[in-house]
């Protein structure tokens, strides 16, 4: 068989408008390839999306092991499918990392939302508080939580007091608390009691540690 090959102007615009439309035809085919994959993990907006961190034990000591859940529900039917956790480091901080692994189909996801729950175990090897962040196996964000690695003797609290407290149902009396649970493990407090005839007594709580 012989290939006749288009000759003159006529045939030389003929050849570069089948090899423009040939690679435009191939640039859409591995575009529409590559992308429908992550079309169908997003089927829908991401804030209907919801995530929660459960540590356990809350608190322990460095070489034991955590178990980290993270659970909530998910704005389509393609919910996280396992999880995995990583060490790293963020602004010269200790990072750790939970990453939920998505579900690799080219199946459209069912438009209805669905719970979820992933757990993964993992073990800090030094003590201090840092930070935990989970997130898909696409990059995306879900929720962040802190591990509190500590002896078992160590009485400090875990949330900081720091602020300025009142009781509704008590009229007349509210407490200022100065916290510093992180250097010294000091709170410094005065608590402010008035009288029904405007007389004023206020009482400082000073060099106090948890216990």
């Amino acid at each position: 068989m012989k290939v006749v090959r288009p000759t003159g102007k006529s045939g030389r615009m003929q050849t570069r408008m089948a090899r423009s439309a040939w690679r435009w035809a191939t640039a859409w085919f591995a575009a529409l390839h590559f992308a429908f994959p992550a079309t169908a993990q997003e089927a829908l907006p991401f804030p209907g999306r919801t995530a929660a961190v459960a540590i356990m034990p809350a608190m322990a000591d460095a070489g034991s092991a955590r178990v980290i859940t993270v659970s909530g529900m998910w704005n389509n039917g393609c919910i996280p499918v396992g999880a995995s956790s990583s060490i790293g480091f963020s602004a010269g901080e200790t990072l750790y990392t939970v990453t939920l692994a998505l579900p690799e189909t080219l199946a459209p996801c069912t438009a209805a939302f669905a719970p979820y729950s992933q757990t993964v175990t993992l073990t800090p090897a030094s003590r201090g508080r840092f930070r935990l962040l989970a997130k898909t196996s696409l990059g995306e964000y879900l929720a962040e939580a802190v591990i509190d690695v500590r002896a078992a003797s160590d009485n400090r609290p875990r949330a900081d007091i720091t602020g300025v407290w009142y009781e509704p149902s008590t009229n007349g009396s509210g407490l200022t608390f100065v916290q510093s649970a992180q250097v010294a493990d000091l709170v410094f407090g005065t608590w402010y009691v008035y009288s029904a005839d405007g007389g004023s007594r206020w009482y400082t709580i000073q060099n106090t540690a948890w216990r």
